[in-house]
């Protein structure tokens, strides 16, 4: 009988096994078929129209531009700005079960901004925070209030920006737009009941994960109200400093719309960004391919938007995630998940 049970034991094991892997090849294949469709679209829309010919001229005209060192001095101290806040942000939690100084955050901070950009998502952000920390598991769990209070900032933004775009008769969906703003609308209402009553939903999850995962998820009891609206608060600051960065971006680039249309576009690039499944590989291709037809609505020009874009990817998160990966290697932090 207990040979038996064995047997029976690692036929499950394996069909588990074999499910996980069908579902790894099946995202594999989403996020592959994402390049495949952004870089077509990304083709179509600047370089089969507008030609090779355009690039030139286009950074001629941005060095050119007569406030090209003040927008771009700007950008970057905005970049500052943007993280150093995500750093406050993240010692205001992690000093919830474990204080940090300012720089032990910002380190955690940019490591994480290393693993993220090579994961699906920025899913692995946790692991360089965590790496080197003695409470992992509820810090861990603590990353998630920094993640969620920031999804929600971009989700109601992204709300305002659809109905702009809606009202405007500057978008067309597949169903009625109605419909697309009232679930926007439910979804982050929801998110945001979650998010101020976290602990009784984490609660409803501590049984799936055992006795050790129920300790973690005891953490979020001692997350008070105060320091939930302090954190969203902090969001919403930081969505403001890399929007305005994206802002600059766009002037420099000679993208000449209205202010208030430019602010509503990049909040819905913002939101399908964070909905959408991608990896290091296709999020460049796939916020190009966004911003430009976001902005085609607005009869933006391809070419400029794009550069925008990449420039701002460049800046806010490749030299980030640089810094990220010189300070894991100075301090030898590889497995975030090894022992202290």
């Amino acid at each position: 009988m207990k040979q038996w049970l064995k047997m029976l034991s690692i036929a499950e094991l394996s069909i588990k096994g074999r499910k996980l892997k069908v579902l790894h090849v099946a995202m594999l294949l989403v996020k592959l078929a994402v390049v495949a469709l952004a870089g077509r679209y990304i083709y179509l829309q600047i370089f089969a129209v507008s030609g090779m010919d355009n690039i030139a001229p286009l950074f001629n005209q941005i060095l050119s531009h007569p406030l090209f060192a003040a927008l771009i001095t700007s950008v970057v101290l905005l970049m500052f700005v943007n993280w150093t806040i995500e750093i406050i942000k993240w010692k205001l939690l992690a000093a919830t079960v474990e204080p940090l100084t300012f720089w032990q955050a910002a380190k955690g901070v940019l490591c994480g901004v290393t693993f993220s950009i090579i994961t699906p998502n920025r899913i692995g952000e946790f692991a360089g925070r965590i790496a080197d920390r003695n409470q992992k598991g509820k810090l861990m769990a603590l990353n998630v209030v920094s993640s969620f209070s920031q999804l929600i900032v971009t989700l109601l933004m992204g709300l305002m920006g659809c109905i702009f775009l809606i009202a405007g008769k500057q978008i067309s969906v597949f169903v009625r737009a109605d419909i697309v703003v009232l679930a926007i609308a439910i979804i982050s209402l929801a998110m945001i009941w979650i998010y101020f009553n976290i602990a009784s939903s984490a609660s409803l999850l501590g049984g799936f994960g055992g006795a050790r995962v129920q300790r973690w998820l005891q953490v979020y009891k001692q997350v008070d109200g105060r320091t939930k609206l302090i954190v969203m608060a902090l969001s919403a600051l930081r969505y403001v400093a890399f929007t305005v960065s994206f802002v600059l971006v766009l002037v420099l680039c000679s993208v000449k719309l209205p202010m208030i249309s430019m602010y509503m576009a990049i909040a819905v690039v913002y939101v399908v960004m964070a909905v959408v499944p991608t990896s290091a590989l296709s999020e460049i291709g796939l916020r190009g391919s966004v911003s430009v037809y976001v902005f085609s609505l607005l009869a933006a020009p391809a070419l400029a938007v794009f550069v925008s874009a990449f420039v701002i990817w460049i800046i806010n998160l490749a030299l980030p995630a640089t810094a990220g990966a010189i300070l894991l290697l100075r301090s030898g932090r590889i497995n975030p998940f090894r022992k202290n």
